[in-house]
């Protein structure tokens, strides 16, 4: 029987391309789909295949820990005090509930970046048909794609503090992994792209699966680590200094097989 899943990993590290892979392999993802999971954007063109419920009821066990920045990679760094919290919150109300519901409808798959911190507190919920997929990512394409966004500014300073960020969710993921003896596959973002027959066995056997590599989804034009996607990063920071008007300007005079060979994930007809 196909395993449950517990997708962790750093924002912008790959984790909803990985979701995806298991929502269109029939992976339950939440009751109102429609409603619960965000859509796509021009950063995250497919999906982000991450249920509004589950984000909910981390962000109440973040406050119930006293820590009340709505997430940790772009807000205040969580604190030593936070972690040992968790270590011992018991389960709030609604969570076992939350749980039940999921294994009601397995296999099933969750995806929230907080889940580096809180899935010491979800383990102890969790049935023994219940694994975890770690992704990974270098810092250097994360901060990359954290640029992208705008998350962060081409400074020395910002780059320093995502770095430190990255290595701070990987390692509280890496230390509750092995403190609670967690079964789980770990793969690198960039497996998809140099690797893929490689990792799809390491999902099959992992997981009780059977994907080929076309079940990956994965496209390189919207890796913002590519060369296309750094030059196309560097040119969106150079553009968003012009004044507006200039700005919509050149947008609006230049070739359309010129912006979708930039921008891929702004792709226009």
């Amino acid at each position: 029987m196909p395993k449950n899943i517990l997708i962790v990993g750093m924002a912008r590290s790959g984790t909803s391309l990985t979701a995806s892979i298991f929502a269109n392999n029939g992976y339950f993802l939440a009751k109102d789909a429609e409603k619960e999971l965000k859509k796509g954007n021009e950063f995250n063109p497919t999906g982000f295949f991450e249920a509004e419920t589950v984000i909910e009821k981390n962000r109440e066990v973040y406050k119930a820990i006293d820590y009340q920045a709505d997430n940790t990679w772009m807000f205040e760094p969580i604190e030593p005090k936070h972690i040992d919290a968790l270590k011992n919150l018991k389960p709030l109300p609604g969570h076992e509930e939350l749980v039940a519901f999921y294994n009601s409808r397995s296999p099933w798959v969750w995806k929230d970046p907080r889940l580096c911190y809180t899935l010491q507190y979800w383990w102890q919920l969790m049935d023994e048909n219940t694994a975890v997929l770690l992704v990974k990512r270098k810092p250097e394409a994360i901060y990359n794609s954290f640029l992208r966004t705008g998350w962060v500014s081409a400074t020395k300073e910002h780059k320093r503090q995502t770095f430190e960020r990255i290595d701070q969710h990987i390692l509280q993921a890496e230390k509750t992994l092995k403190a609670l003896n967690i079964p789980y596959v770990e793969i690198d973002y960039s497996e998809y792209r140099d690797a893929p027959q490689a990792l799809c066995k390491k999902l099959n056997e992992g997981f009780g699966l059977n994907l080929s590599v076309t079940d990956l989804n994965y496209e390189d034009a919207y890796n913002h680590s590519s060369f296309v996607g750094k030059l196309s990063t560097r040119l969106d920071l150079l553009l968003n200094k012009l004044p507006k008007g200039w700005l919509h300007t050149l947008k609006r005079l230049a070739p359309s097989g010129l912006i979708n060979l930039l921008f891929p994930e702004r792709r226009r007809s």
